[in-house]
């Protein structure tokens, strides 16, 4: 789970269940191997769901190569932006416009 504790709004990433999303075949053909701390830090700030991530990366109509990072998809799906690595990491997520 994730809890959003300490002073200065600090986030503590606990257990949070991302098993749901190891294992599956993205839009671009990349399977999902780790989901990067970080992502799950704003999973909860953004109140973004596993299946969110899950529904944007496998069925995104809107995919291409991240402008920072050339070993990095990006799928866009409604208000859900996530970036997947070629080595199959879910390197973050955000709502769009954020």
């Amino acid at each position: 789970k994730l809890t959003n504790s300490g002073s200065g709004g600090t986030i503590t990433v606990k257990n949070i269940s991302v098993s749901d999303l190891i294992g599956i075949k993205a839009a671009n053909g990349v399977v999902v191997t780790n989901v990067s701390d970080h992502t799950k830090k704003r999973m909860l700030q953004r109140s973004i769901t596993v299946g969110d991530v899950k529904n944007t990366i496998v069925t995104s109509a809107v995919t291409y190569r991240s402008k920072t990072d050339d070993k990095c998809a990006v799928f866009d799906k409604g208000s859900i932006h996530s970036v997947l690595s070629d080595a199959g990491n879910i390197v973050t997520i955000a709502r769009n416009g954020r």
